[in-house]
């Protein structure tokens, strides 16, 4: 990524903040003149959209550099550099990193709450829930015993680490849920990711055959780089059918992302989990089911005039698995043609064909195939180059399941997370 990360940025800013006072705006330029950006590197926007990853880095650098005061804000949307920051320059370092940051109490206070360490957002080190990966092995060694709910696994790991009721009761940031339940679902999803553990029903896990393959020869720990020795496992971390679209953004260290991107990450890569698992859940339920998810996927996109549409697929039905009407009265509508494939088998040119001579047959125009796997490039070319008023849209697993995350099918809310900013407006008001 050609945008710098934003410690690279925070020298730079205090470089320029000695030439006298400046907008936000203003260093934004000057990072991206110094760094030589392109038009497309200076408008690329973050996961989110809201904004621009130059500002984005620029804003949390200067954030930064406010806390361990040596840039201040005189008034709103306006910066200085302060005498500390003058006497840095005077004998600068060859970086300003968090590391160099850490020298200033002013900065290791507002990291962890001045005045109150108990809050310490790094309190990590304070908590006795253990990590989620250290959960792994225990949580498998118990599968073993039988099928097991998730709250089992609560329980046994509580009692294998000892844990106070206090630290059982201990809640994450949001307040939905404990740390301990958070942890162990992880646990779990990564188990079942590797196929070491699987879901014969809904809210029940059992231990797979590779699973107690592992416990034959158990290692002292089972982690993110032991579960990479599955290609499960792999496949889903990188989004099997489509690895370009695989979020290698995740392994940006911290020193590199800022805390905006930071939850970018974690909720891209929560995303990505899910997708998996509903990828699951279709392929484990039957195909008349799939047919009327399809259904309602349409439907929830806004296809459908007054809410209409029907699931038709049944033997014999000549490759139409469902008809949305676009209209009140049904004179124009939509076809559709549901396969659920695993992911190794591809759609090919055929099944494509074959549509659009359903299509025909139908004196239909208008064609949406949907499958849980992907399409041969072939496929994918007869379906752009159909001729005429014929339009064909081919929809893959993975883009299948970023449909339903976004239109909310099958899928409901889990919690949400709102993150604020201070109002300038208000305190404005209030000094007049």
């Amino acid at each position: 990524m050609p945008v710098p990360d934003y410690q690279s940025m925070m020298l730079p800013i205090l470089r320029f903040a000695d030439e006298g006072e400046f907008k936000p705006a203003d260093a934004r330029k000057r990072i991206s003149d110094k760094f030589n950006l392109s038009p497309k590197d200076r408008e690329e926007l973050v996961p989110s959209g809201r904004k621009t990853r130059v500002a984005d880095r620029v804003n949390w650098a200067m954030v930064y550099l406010n806390m361990a005061g040596l840039l201040k804000r005189p008034k709103r949307g306006h910066y200085v550099i302060t005498d500390e920051g003058k006497s840095v320059l005077k004998n600068p370092p060859q970086r300003i990193d968090i590391p160099f940051l850490e020298k200033y109490d002013k900065f290791k206070d507002a990291r962890k709450g001045k005045g109150n360490e108990k809050r310490s957002i790094k309190s990590g080190v304070r908590v006795p829930v253990p990590g989620f990966q250290s959960m792994m092995l225990p949580i498998l060694r118990f599968a073993n015993e039988g099928e097991f709910k998730p709250a089992d696994a609560r329980k046994r790991i509580s009692n294998e680490f000892k844990l106070s009721h206090e630290n059982r009761e201990q809640l994450v940031p949001s307040g939905r849920k404990t740390r301990l339940s958070d942890r162990v679902n992880w646990a779990m999803v990564y188990l079942n990711m590797a196929g070491l553990l699987k879901r014969p029903k809904r809210g029940h896990y059992v231990i797979t055959n590779e699973g107690k393959s592992v416990l034959k020869n158990p290692p002292k720990r089972i982690d993110i780089p032991f579960l990479k020795k599955y290609d499960k496992f792999k496949d889903a971390q990188k989004g099997k059918r489509n690895e370009k679209k695989s979020i290698k953004s995740v392994r940006e260290s911290e020193a590199t992302s800022t805390p905006s991107e930071r939850i970018n990450l974690a909720f891209e890569e929560i995303n990505r989990t899910l997708k998996e698992e509903l990828l699951k859940r279709i392929m484990a339920s039957s195909p008349r089911a799939f047919e009327t998810l399809v259904v309602d996927l349409m439907i929830g996109m806004g296809y459908a005039a007054k809410g209409w549409g029907e699931r038709v697929g049944k033997s014999g039905d000549g490759g139409i698995d469902g008809v949305i009407a676009q209209d009140a009265l049904g004179l124009d509508g939509v076809y559709l043609q549901a396969k659920r494939y695993k992911p190794e088998n591809q759609i090919g040119v055929d099944k494509i064909r074959e549509f659009a001579g359903a299509l025909d047959g139908q004196g239909a125009t208008k064609g949406v195939f949907v499958t849980t796997s992907n399409f041969a490039q072939p496929a994918i070319e007869f379906a752009n180059s159909i001729p005429g008023q014929k339009k064909l849209r081919l929809i893959d697993g993975d883009e299948l399941t970023d449909l339903m995350l976004r239109y909310g099918i099958a899928v409901r809310d889990h919690h949400k997370i709102v993150m604020k900013k201070v109002d300038d407006d208000y305190f404005e008001e209030i000094d007049e």
